[in-house]
């Protein structure tokens, strides 16, 4: 089986054997196959359990099979209550890959910069479809790993002016702006207040862990586009129903999400109000954004395709690049 960690993953993007252009492209060719009915893939509810001293946690697998890549996979991950304390990540997971015929183990992989560069890849989709081509002024709210892939993918696709960035602690967002700002030459201006940092702004990055909502309707002014990866946890769930087009990344998978707690009883939340998927817009079954003065949202919560058919991506560059090991599994 072939072993890949996660700074070893990182070095394909620094070093460009991996770019956000092929993200992107590896994200949206995955809703393409889902429409083609190339995938398979479950959406498994997570199983809690408690532990000693207090400690609760959950786990949770994503499985999914890529026909087009003769690849079965899994992202495996969970979370406890207590890694905060211990120093680790609120959410840890790996990914396998087994050849989709024989179900042979291919690949193990730590897929916490998988996640967030699938994530960051499949916002800059539906941001492609669904944000005005002139958006040049980007709010990101939320300055951790997720914060950085959006801004990341956005900035393939857009001609980024400027970038205002928030953050539970000002001092997070200041080296969020030194970091990006020096990475890919952006005037990145660290900010206090959401509210502010909306004004002005074309495309608005949804990163926080906050269980309540931070962003308000009314500071979101018409022809934005919302990139949400919580849905409407940290962002005004009243935006659901007053925006022009509320999309979900896939039905089938986003609507369990949404069907469950947290979700389920959150006011004026209903997927009634949903426009439409990524599927279907990149299907050509619906328009995406038809207007400049439209205010639009993605939300996704994730799939396992996503993070499988990343995965993959990550193994044949990695392989070719000569990275990683192989241990014998027999």
């Amino acid at each position: 089986m072939y072993i890949l960690g996660n700074s070893e993953i990182e070095s394909l993007l620094v070093g460009g054997q991996l770019s956000w252009n092929d993200i992107i492209a590896t994200c949206e060719q995955v809703f393409r196959w889902i429409g083609e009915g190339e995938v398979v893939q479950e959406h498994s509810s997570p199983m809690y359990y408690s532990l000693r001293d207090g400690h609760h946690a959950f786990a949770l697998p994503f499985p999914a099979c890529i026909k087009p890549l003769n690849i079965v996979g899994n992202k495996w991950g969970g979370s406890s209550n207590g890694n905060r304390a211990s120093g680790l990540r609120s959410f840890m997971a790996s990914i396998i890959l087994n050849d989709a015929e024989t179900a042979e183990p291919k690949a193990l992989f730590d897929a916490s910069l998988i996640t967030s560069m699938r994530t960051g890849g499949h916002a800059a989709v539906g941001a492609k479809y669904l944000a005005r081509r002139d958006s040049h002024n980007i709010a990101v709210i939320g300055c951790g790993a997720e914060g950085g892939s959006f801004l990341c993918a956005l900035n393939e696709i857009f001609d980024i002016h400027q970038v205002t960035a928030v953050a539970r602690r000002f001092e997070s967002a200041k080296a969020y702006a030194a970091r990006f700002g020096a990475m890919l030459d952006l005037n990145i201006e660290p900010m206090t207040s959401v509210e502010h940092a909306v004004r002005n702004a074309d495309i608005i990055c949804m990163c926080t862990s906050s269980p309540d909502p931070i962003l308000l309707d009314q500071w979101i002014r018409p022809g934005t586009h919302v990139a949400a990866t919580r849905a409407f946890l940290d962002y005004d769930p009243h935006f659901s129903r007053t925006a022009d087009k509320w999309v979900l990344g896939n039905h089938q998978s986003d609507e369990q999400w949404l069907s469950k707690p947290p979700f389920v009883g959150i006011p004026h939340l209903s997927t009634d109000n949903v426009y439409a998927d990524m599927v279907q817009i990149i299907r050509g079954d619906k328009p995406g954004r038809e207007h400049d003065h439209e205010r639009t949202t993605m939300t996704h919560m994730g799939m396992g395709a996503l993070d499988v058919a990343m995965a993959h991506q990550v193994y044949r560059r990695a392989l070719d690049s000569g990275l990683g090991k192989f241990i014998d599994m027999q």
